[in-house]
């Protein structure tokens, strides 16, 4: 993959009118409708692919020299001028937003209305309650993007703060609780004209890389990386301390804006080439608060040249994706030992497995390794739930049919109900007994009992929730609810020395939408402590949301991946 001067040729209009009717997703010659069908970027031509015995889309390459096309299932980008796949957008994101156009046509869905005359008229569904999908009037005019559109989005926010500060200044006076220092004069009182909106800047979508952004949101929010990457201004120089590094400038975060947004190639830029430093400079663009949208074509592209499985614009999961990232930067040899150590630590959580046998009393104690997030089998605690309620219930009958998929749908959990799933203890008895090794047993096959907890806790905690299901009709997603406290979650439980106190604070959600794990789309929700709200994104949109939806969960999609934060 490189990047491509061609792109600066499409026509974003005339193919985004032509992509808006999907009867016209196929072959302009042969009315081909297989799944390699491309699209002209320059005129909209339709045709199918060298895969195809006709390869009409080759053959209009030929004929009108128009070399860059677009897959319409896989949103890849090719140049026939240069013969190469294309990673680079244009300076205006507009080849973004073409696969935004296709993913949102091919996700819709309808839902029908009647009028009063009988007539039934079919609508697309809203499949968000707080996080709507973009529509296209943010990119009929993208010429002012970095610009307009970035005044727009903070003279709103500028408003909104004021009566934000208006309310929180007469609510407190009301209570009393106003002190005479708080009590400015007017003049005293007015907002600085360098503050910033920190916090409602959004990732544009290149194409499938939804997933990545809600991750990146979620990581982004947590103090731990903002304080550990603060202690970075820039890719370290060999051999050069923490303390010879210069200090953040005013200055950087507009130039890494507009290197993030140009269409260099991101291994040209000096110090850039590593996924730490994209991640780096990329965070630094979100902290800044300057900006309504930022592209992260390049950390995308250090990414999938430092993880070849994740490069193309294939749908991935987001769990594969923040273990390979976290995994990679700790392996960054171009950052100092310390900082990958103490990254290493903010995640790392050490489970261990200890198992008593039943006839010499023998513990044996295994250490996983290392795990930067803690999975929780959601169907295992639905079934472990549904039993509990069988046993107290005395219906012992029809233990199966209690076990429905309509039944195993219903049952809504909490996360502790997941984590005393997870540290439950197991009785290894009759088919899957365990082999003691100790003086008295001598490897014979006895009972025993085996349960597992953790030796230590990371200062973030990240629990991923396995919605995956494998059954006689193959694999399907769960779509159980579950409940998880915002505040104060004791994980002391899960520790093997109880008595020392562990209470954790929400900080993110990365929320997954649609039927199917493989498939969908990503959101998150994310604690912004300058805001001291939670803030719902949404690729490049965001929106402040209110507590009391979250506890009541008045939100649309499934809680995937869960960021908490120790409490200081």
């Amino acid at each position: 993959m490189s990047t491509c001067p061609h792109v600066s040729s499409i026509d974003y209009q005339v193919v985004s009118r032509k992509l808006s009717d999907p009867s016209t997703w196929t072959c302009d010659q042969c009315s081909s409708n297989t799944e390699s069908v491309w699209v002209c970027l320059q005129c909209a031509h339709i045709g199918c692919g060298r895969t195809c015995r006709q390869k009409h889309a080759k053959k209009h390459f030929d004929a009108s020299c128009h070399p860059v096309v677009l897959h319409i299932n896989q949103k890849m980008l090719f140049c026939y001028q240069c013969e190469d796949w294309i990673l680079n957008d244009t300076q205006f994101g507009e080849i973004g937003l073409l696969r935004e156009q296709l993913n949102r046509l091919q996700n819709q869905r309808f839902e029908c209305s009647q009028t009063r005359s009988g007539s039934v008229i079919r609508g697309p569904l809203k499949q968000f309650k707080f996080v709507e999908r973009k529509d296209d009037r943010v990119g009929h005019e993208r010429t002012g993007f970095s610009g307009e559109f970035t005044a727009k989005r903070f003279y709103t926010l500028s408003l909104l703060k004021k009566c934000i500060a208006a309310w929180k200044t007469f609510v407190a006076e009301q209570a009393g609780e106003l002190s005479q220092r708080t009590k400015q004069s007017p003049g005293e009182g007015k907002p600085s004209p360098a503050r910033r909106f920190v916090g409602r800047t959004g990732l544009r979508n290149i194409g499938n890389t939804c997933y990545q952004n809600a991750t990146l949101m979620c990581l982004s929010a947590l103090g731990a990386i903002r304080q550990l990457l603060s202690l970075q201004p820039d890719p370290p120089p060999p051999g050069q301390g923490l303390a010879k590094r210069p200090r953040l400038g005013r200055r950087i975060s507009e130039e890494l804006y507009e290197e993030a947004n140009s269409r260099r190639d991101p291994s040209k830029i000096e110090g850039s080439s590593t996924v730490l430093a994209q991640l780096h400079r990329l965070f630094r663009v979100l902290w800044s608060g300057k900006w309504a949208g930022v592209s992260p074509a390049f950390f995308v592209k250090s990414f999938m040249m430092a993880v070849p499985s994740f490069q193309g614009y294939v749908q991935h999961d987001a769990h594969e994706f923040l273990t390979e990232l976290l995994d990679v930067v700790q392996r960054d040899i171009a950052y100092p030992v310390e900082v990958r150590t103490i990254l290493s630590r903010v995640f790392t959580s050490v489970q261990q497995s200890a198992t008593r046998c039943h006839v010499c009393n023998n513990v044996s104690k295994y250490t996983f390794p290392d795990a930067t997030c803690i999975t929780l089998d959601l169907s295992a605690t639905v079934e472990r739930l549904q039993q509990t309620n069988a046993e107290s219930s005395g219906d012992r009958r029809y233990p199966r049919r209690r076990s429905s998929l309509y039944a195993t749908q219903n049952q809504a959990c909490t996360l502790m109900d997941c984590l005393d799933a997870l540290i439950a203890p197991v009785e290894l008895t009759n088919g899957s007994q365990y082999r003691c090794v100790s003086a008295s047993c001598k490897g014979q096959l006895v009972n025993a009992t085996k349960q597992d907890s953790f030796e230590r806790l990371g200062q973030c905690v990240v629990f991923h929730i396995n919605r995956t299901k494998w059954d006689s009709q193959g694999k399907r997603k769960i779509m159980n609810k579950v409940e998880f406290p915002l505040r104060n979650l004791d994980l002391s439980v899960l520790l093997s020395d109880r008595s020392i106190p562990r209470r954790y604070h929400l900080r993110g959600i990365v929320l997954h939408h649609g039927p199917d794990i493989d498939q969908g789309h990503y959101t998150s929700v994310c604690f912004i402590d300058s805001l001291s709200t939670f803030v719902a994104y949404n690729d490049l949109s965001s929106e402040t949301v209110i507590e009391q939806d979250l506890v009541e969960e008045r939100y649309d999609g499934n809680p995937y991946l869960l960021f908490y934060e120790i409490s200081s």
